[in-house]
């Protein structure tokens, strides 16, 4: 299983969009991933 690692994941448009089209491949649908950001309030917003 792959793991993929968003670092500054609090800007909620642009991680949506990414973590959407990645899922869209085969082979990373499993994967498990991990949201990482400095500014609490924004990365509790993205998730």
């Amino acid at each position: 299983m792959a793991k993929v690692v968003f670092i500054g994941a609090g800007s909620f448009g642009f991680t949506r969009g990414l973590v959407r089209d990645l899922l869209t491949f085969d082979l990373l649908s499993d994967a498990e991933i991990a949201l990482v950001d400095i500014n609490k309030q924004r990365l509790d917003f993205a998730r």
